[in-house]
């Protein structure tokens, strides 16, 4: 049986990813693409098994019609997905886009006859590094380039610090949007990390760290701001790099190597047990992709390739694939002003 859960220690106790944590829920309703979160749970001779958080986002000139999504959450059982589905339709939503959490070696596929292969939203290939590991051995699984340049930016005097303050949330922010610009990938808006910010600060679940050089307040932009950031989420035993940023003018400091063997310390001293690089060079294979910076970045950490099972999208109305096809043309047109930017 299928029924909503308004518990937040019940929601976050059999949540296995912090997109499914219950303050990922109170974030998102604050955004302004949000109409509803849904917060469903599978019950067993009444006990809690499962747990499945849906936000519905509205469709763009369609006010009365949703898209639901369902990150990162554990795989339903038809039986199940049939009761999702009605509580889908009470809130008019087009389709389902579900990305499994559950994956297994070597078979990432779900066999789930009621859907569509869907165009993902989360990276479907991260890295997992193991941060149980000594220092010593994080250091000594990484590419032996990345090591160097860890070696390099601490000889340089670059200085990484766990700073968050407000002022350092608009550093951060300036860097991403100055790397968005550069990279030529599109991110989310100021407000967006804003509103993260102001709920999963308070429940520390998400830090700042922040890399200074020896002398950028004599550069170009005549401040000490950082030269680069990342932004990490906390949920259970789990670190996340979901977002980071940095000065080019500064990129033979090797800031971001760095920052990344601070980040797995700070993880250590958190208790967490896995990095999650939210994201791997298997999602962008080739160099004219604007995500290949960061990718490649990511491969000389270390770590072991995790893949995820395919997105799902479960339509419910005929208005799918004209949205699907919207959907394609906006990103097209999208990408196309980007590279005349």
């Amino acid at each position: 049986m299928i029924k909503e859960i308004a518990d937040p220690e019940k929601v976050d106790s059999l949540a296995n990813h912090i997109t499914q944590s219950w303050e990922w829920g109170e974030f998102r309703k604050q955004t302004p693409s949000i109409k509803q979160i849904l917060r469903l749970g599978s019950l067993e001779d009444g006990r809690l098994v499962k747990v499945w958080q849906i936000m519905f986002s509205k469709v763009p000139h369609l006010p009365s019609y949703t898209v639901a999504y369902l990150p990162r959450g554990p795989i339903p059982e038809a039986q199940e997905l049939e009761e999702i589905k009605q509580f889908c339709r009470k809130e008019k939503a087009v389709f389902l886009k579900m990305e499994p959490f559950d994956f297994a070696p070597g078979k990432p596929d779900c066999d789930l006859p009621l859907g569509v292969q869907g165009k993902p939203i989360l990276p479907r290939h991260t890295i997992y590094i193991d941060l149980t590991q000594s220092e010593e051995e994080l250091l000594s699984q990484m590419h032996e380039k990345t090591r160097y340049n860890i070696r390099l930016a601490q000889k340089k005097g670059v200085l990484v610090r766990e700073e968050n303050s407000p002022e350092a949330l608009e550093s951060f922010i300036k860097l991403l949007e100055d790397t968005e610009k550069r990279q030529k990938f599109y991110s989310h808006t100021a407000d967006y990390y804003r509103k993260l910010w102001g709920v999963l600060r308070p429940a520390n679940m998400v830090y700042l760290l922040s890399a200074n050089g020896p002398h950028v307040a004599h550069g170009s932009s005549g401040t000490n701001s950082p030269i680069a950031a990342i932004m990490l989420f906390r949920f259970k035993d789990f670190l996340y790099y979901p977002y980071g940023g940095s000065n080019h003018e500064f990129r033979h400091y090797m800031a971001p190597q760095l920052l990344h063997f601070e980040a797995m310390k700070l993880g250590k001293r958190l208790g967490c047990k896995t990095y999650d690089l939210w994201g791997s060079y298997k999602n962008s294979p080739t160099q004219d992709d604007p995500w290949w910076g960061f990718y490649r970045l990511k491969s000389g950490l270390g770590g072991k390739e995790v893949d995820f099972p395919e997105t799902i999208d479960v339509p419910f109305s005929p208005l799918y694939q004209p949205l699907m096809a919207v959907d394609s043309l906006r990103w097209f047109l999208l990408k196309f002003l980007k590279r005349l930017k």
